[in-house]
């Protein structure tokens, strides 16, 4: 698992912060579940801690459509 992660990870990306980000989605997603509201700026704030600002939106556009898959097929 972690060589086909580490594999799509561009090199600015260390396979640690991407599996920070994506144990941060997943808390961020909890929180718009539970709220209603504030989970995708949470974890935008996050990611541009450590993110270029012209990847932010579009790396946050991809997490965001992989986290509405999931919970589409959870709930189907």
């Amino acid at each position: 698992m972690v060589s086909l992660l580490s594999g799509y990870l561009p090199d600015s990306v260390s396979l640690g912060l991407a599996l920070l980000f994506i144990t941060a989605s997943f808390f961020t997603s909890a929180l718009t579940a539970s709220f209603g509201i504030g989970g995708g700026v949470a974890l935008m704030a996050l990611m541009g801690m450590s993110l270029p600002v012209a990847s932010l939106i579009p790396v946050h556009g991809l997490v965001q459509l992989g986290s509405n898959c999931g919970r589409t097929w959870h709930q189907r």
